[in-house]
């Protein structure tokens, strides 16, 4: 797992709320290009959603890996190699527990969807034109429409410019600082790790949490034997 995480260019990041009681699960996936597998490549169990929460997971999910391997976890943006992105939903924590925000990309699936019956199509439409590789033919006006729906709305917008710094770079492909290649290539959505929770929780639900170890010890073994039967015999899982 330790080398699925520091192999992967690119990966996205969510948390599971129902696997465990009391607990939420906090996951890192990749894809195995050379496998044609989706692996979670990093689990671990927290009671908080805070950037300091997600600082200290990060730090030491990175530490372990590379203490495991005797790698470096490279960033492409520092080391011209290594990861080049992480896509994220909405939580602040993730992203802000990073500390390498010009690099996060957000899902644009979960910050619009709980949007649509809220506000009218014409604002809806605005929001959503945010998350954009081209440029805004007038982007200030995009804006001025947005701030005439609701004060849901105005919130929103509020939250994106001036309250996390990173979240309008994050959808608005002109405002960050991520390559155009890089950008593109990401997926747009934190749908694989959406899967990866249904799949995990099949396994049960409000479990204790050394049952929700032994059980994702259980569910990493099974996805490291398809692994193992593609590279030994080219089946694909």
């Amino acid at each position: 797992m330790s080398l699925q995480l520091l192999q992967a260019v690119r990966f996205s990041i969510d948390t599971s709320f129902k696997h465990l009681h009391a607990w939420q699960e906090f996951e890192i996936k990749s894809w195995d290009h050379q496998h044609m597998h989706s692996v979670v490549s990093a689990r671990a169990f927290t009671m908080s959603q805070s950037a300091e929460a997600h600082h200290i997971l990060f730090r030491c999910i990175f530490e372990i890996a590379q203490q495991d391997t005797n790698l470096l976890v490279k960033f492409c943006h520092i080391h011209k190699c290594g990861i080049e992105a992480m896509i994220a939903n909405g939580h602040k924590g993730q992203g802000l527990g990073r500390k390498l925000v010009h690099n996060i990309k957000f899902s644009l699936t979960f910050p619009f969807r709980s949007w649509q019956n809220a506000v009218t199509p014409e604002v809806y439409g605005a929001m959503l034109s945010l998350s954009s590789f081209k440029a805004q033919p007038d982007l200030e006006m995009t804006l001025r429409t947005i701030q005439t729906g609701r004060r849901k709305a105005k919130a929103w917008l509020k939250d994106k410019i001036t309250g996390t710094k990173f979240a309008l770079p994050a959808l608005y492909f002109p405002k960050s600082l991520i390559p155009c290649d890089i950008w593109k290539a990401c997926p747009t959505t934190t749908n694989s790790n959406e899967q990866s929770h249904h799949n995990i929780n099949h396994n049960g639900t409000s479990l204790t949490i050394l049952g929700g170890i032994m059980h994702t010890q259980d569910y990493d073994d099974q996805m490291d034997t398809s692994i193992n039967m593609h590279a030994t015999y080219g089946i694909h899982p």
